[in-house]
């Protein structure tokens, strides 16, 4: 395909000499994107939620563990309680450990695994 500066595209855009799908298709500005619903089957096959785990209100370390889970994935933890973050995750092939300080109360965590 010729390359074509948009200042000509644009000029001959005012003088009706080019119709917009002209215009689409000479500067690749459309493009296909897949639909909402083959995203979601996409992120369905790659996102596991594993079962949850409880801690004491003195913290500590959970380890997780399943085969999906490799030194690749990406471990999004989930606290019962509000505002908390793990101090350390650390990943390997078919365990993850999960690390959180002491709390005002017990909680639970769970993770996902996304491949």
């Amino acid at each position: 395909m010729a390359k074509v500066k948009i200042g000509n595209i644009l000029d001959c855009v005012f003088k009706n000499v080019l119709t917009l799908d002209q215009i689409k298709s000479a500067t690749s500005l459309t493009r296909k994107l897949p639909s909402a619903d083959a995203l979601k089957s996409v992120d369905a096959k790659t996102e596991k939620l594993l079962p949850a785990q409880s801690l004491t209100a003195a913290g500590g370390t959970l380890t997780f563990n399943d085969a999906s889970i490799t030194e690749n994935s990406l471990i999004t933890p989930y606290a019962t309680l509000y505002g908390i973050s793990p101090t350390n995750v650390v990943a390997t092939a078919g365990t993850c450990k999960v690390t959180f300080d002491a709390q005002n109360a017990a909680f639970d965590v769970c993770i996902t695994v996304r491949n």
